[in-house]
């Protein structure tokens, strides 16, 4: 079976990345919903500064709100990163399924996919 030609050949063929995407799909929903979870809980907190001055997390109440938008700003970049990986996965994972490993044209955008997704890792 051919192995897969990014810059270098790799250690998988064609057919072997389905499972490999499925798997990393499923990662990837999986931080998705963490993120949305940890998201939904920071924008839906009760937000009184005092408590953090009080227990010494923090020195000033207006540095809580640097903290908040800090975490928003955070929790916001790590949803948009993992859903594109995952829009990537889906893509390696429908591109690998046509065709056979010998047929390189029906499998001709996975080595575009596996740079872009090498470069955005």
């Amino acid at each position: 079976m051919p192995a897969l030609v990014v810059w270098e050949r790799l250690i998988v063929g064609g057919d072997d990345l389905r499972l490999v995407s499925a798997i990393v799909l499923l990662i990837r929903l999986v931080q998705i919903g963490m993120i949305i979870y940890i998201l939904y809980h920071v924008v839906n907190f009760d937000h009184k500064p005092e408590v953090f001055v009080l227990t010494d997390c923090i020195r000033h109440e207006d540095r809580f709100w640097v903290w908040y938008k800090a975490a928003i700003a955070g929790c916001s970049v790590t949803l948009f990163y993992g859903v594109i990986g995952a829009f990537i996965e889906m893509a390696i994972f429908n591109v690998s399924g046509r065709g056979t490993p010998t047929e390189r044209e029906a499998r001709r955008r996975l080595v575009p996919l596996f740079k872009f997704n090498m470069v955005r890792a």
